[in-house]
């Protein structure tokens, strides 16, 4: 059986379906599990519209409990998420003042 970890991004074919979470198995025979709270950060009021049993889905493995994967798909689906950005605005130094003078500057240019 291949060895998984935490982050690696894998391939699983839907199994089950049900009203908040989904069976997968690798290729392996290892079997997945995928919450609806790891499919979008957007309400999902029918997890059928989005997954078919059969289909193969790319996700992300996000913990493991004993065989069991716990997987993510909105984690490697930036679509999916609400903000797919994890970065913050730097409060100090960000150079805003320069900016603003180049743009009075330009808009003073173009009179």
């Amino acid at each position: 059986m291949q060895e998984y970890e935490i982050g690696q991004i894998i391939k699983a074919k839907i199994t089950k379906i049900w009203k908040r979470f989904v069976y997968l198995m690798t290729i392996d025979g290892r079997k997945c599990y995928l919450s609806v709270n790891e499919i979008s950060d957007f309400f999902v009021s029918n997890i059928k519209e989005k997954f078919r049993v059969g289909e193969i889905k790319q996700v992300q493995i996000i913990g493991i409990d004993r065989n069991l994967l716990i997987v993510s798909y909105k984690q490697i689906h930036p679509i999916e998420l609400k903000n797919p950005f994890d970065y913050k605005m730097q409060t100090k130094d960000n150079h805003f003042d320069e900016l603003l003078d180049f743009v009075e500057k330009g808009i003073k240019y173009g009179k």
